[in-house]
């Protein structure tokens, strides 16, 4: 029997294909969502609702994985950000998806629009056949195969390759940026670039092997953790199953794993292999229907509600604010022609040096804003007896000076996502930095910001006035 030979087809730009879905639908990063639980009734979805947050959230907090599996749906309702910054904050440790999604958020990225109509590309013959997306995503596997990489990480370092122009709605960049698993599963066949020339069989097969076989390791730490299925309702129900086997054939279960399947229908693939076999395996299995534009940014907005800090009501009020909403502060402020100075740190037992270094940073503009480091983020620099004061004191207090205009508390290492959610004219920093050297000068850069170092008060810090207290008390 002879050799098929590739299809012989009449490709169209994407440029003039239309598209249902532009990139102005994506939404921004989700914002949190407090007592907003409370008021929901402890019955039904409500209850399930509530145990999905705190399953995530324990997950979370206890250092275990949250796997997102995921249809292409979520893309094309503009979640791409969403589900980026749940993985930035640590929330989401890895996706697993199939090649749909890889399709539409590599369009988005490249081009600004996806998700052609169907019905009219079948009647005139232009189905599927759009060159530049076929040309990229093809590309881009067998470059991936040649790299020994999995589908979706060759496809992710493409896009950031490719500076695409509209990396930051786009999964895939967003997962490679971030170091971020991305499995994809593909079924060959069912994805339109599959239709094209350029498709390498070999190279879809290896890679999506490739990948499969990361999924497992990763399903293998799901103890503990919480696995949330969006919407595929066929391919990633059945790779998963197959995960799931493997395990039980090293002895392995799903003991302490929350599984969910969120969609907005009931499926019997979703809800045989992610709700009712994940409890026979030891875990425990959810089904919520809902709408995935609706549902997920709330479920999004739920969770950071639990994870964010609490703010004192005791501070000067409209001093204190959370991070959510200093993208608008920023832009209030700029349009009032203020400079806006940012500046950041543990401010534990204030003292003469403090003060004397926000007085000169607040005189470096019209407002200044101070982010102050959560009671867990200060753990980590200073070690666990720190700090010596509750984050909800340590807020309040610099909230009382006259020179600092708004506080906000931030967990991370470093202050980047907040900086880039306010974007200062001007970030201070004290110390032995210079303004190369600071980690956080690459992101106020970035977007035009002046990065400016201070000198700091000497023989005054924290840790000598703990010191000589400690010492004065023996």
């Amino acid at each position: 029997m002879s050799q098929p030979h590739p299809p012989n087809i009449r490709s169209i730009s994407i440029h003039a294909r239309a598209s249902k879905v532009r990139v102005a639908q994506c939404v921004p990063p989700p914002t949190a969502l407090p007592g907003f639980l409370a008021q929901l009734p402890p019955v039904l979805a409500a209850s399930g609702l509530r145990e999905i947050v705190d399953g995530v959230v324990a997950a979370h907090r206890n250092g275990r994985p949250v796997l997102v599996s995921m249809g292409a749906h979520p893309i094309k309702c503009g979640l791409a950000p969403t589900l980026v910054d749940l993985a930035r904050r640590g929330v989401v440790t890895a996706f697993a998806t199939n090649g749909a999604t890889l399709i539409h958020d590599s369009e988005l990225a490249l081009f600004g629009h996806t998700s052609e109509d169907v019905e009219q590309g079948l009647r005139d013959g232009t189905f599927g056949m759009a060159e530049e997306t076929a040309a990229f995503l093809n590309e881009a596997i067998a470059a991936g195969a040649k790299q020994n990489l999995g589908l979706g990480e060759a496809v992710g370092r493409a896009l950031l390759a490719a500076r695409a122009p509209h990396a930051d709605c786009s999964l895939s960049a967003g997962c490679a940026a971030l170091g971020i698993p991305l499995t994809v599963h593909v079924a060959v066949g069912t994805d339109v670039i599959h239709m094209h020339p350029s498709a390498d069989g070999a190279a879809i097969g290896e890679t999506s092997l490739r990948d499969f076989r990361r999924l497992v390791a990763l399903v293998g730490e799901l103890t503990g953790g919480a696995l949330l299925n969006l919407g595929s309702a066929v391919i990633l129900p059945e790779v998963l199953l197959k995960a799931f086997a493997i395990l039980r054939n090293r002895g392995q279960d799903l003991a302490g794993c929350l599984s969910v399947d969120l969609d907005m229908i009931r499926s019997y693939r979703t809800t045989t292999q992610l709700v009712d076999r994940v409890r026979l395996l030891g875990g425990r299995g959810i089904a919520l229907t809902g709408h995935h534009e609706i549902m997920v940014p709330l479920l999004a907005g739920l969770i950071l509600a639990e994870l964010e800090p609490p703010h004192t009501p005791d501070a000067p009020a409209g001093k204190l604010v959370t991070r959510d909403t200093l993208p608008a502060l920023g832009e209030r402020l700029r349009a009032a022609g203020r400079r806006v100075v940012f500046t950041n740190g543990c401010f534990d037992l204030l003292h003469v040096g403090h003060t004397r270094y926000l007085r000169q940073a607040r005189a470096l503009g019209d407002v200044l804003v101070v982010a102050l480091n959560t009671d867990r983020g200060v753990s980590r620099l200073k070690g666990p007896a720190r700090p010596l004061i509750p984050e909800t004191e340590r807020a309040e207090l610099l909230a009382e000076l006259t020179c600092v205009d708004y506080v906000t508390l931030f967990d991370e290492p470093l202050p980047n996502d907040t900086i880039l959610a306010l974007r200062p004219h001007v970030h201070v920093k004290g110390g032995d930095y210079t303004a190369d050297t600071l980690p956080e000068t690459p992101v106020v850069r970035s977007y035009g910001g002046e990065v400016r170092i201070l000198p700091l008060t000497p023989d005054r810090s924290t840790t000598r006035l703990a010191e000589a207290l400690s010492a004065s008390a023996e």
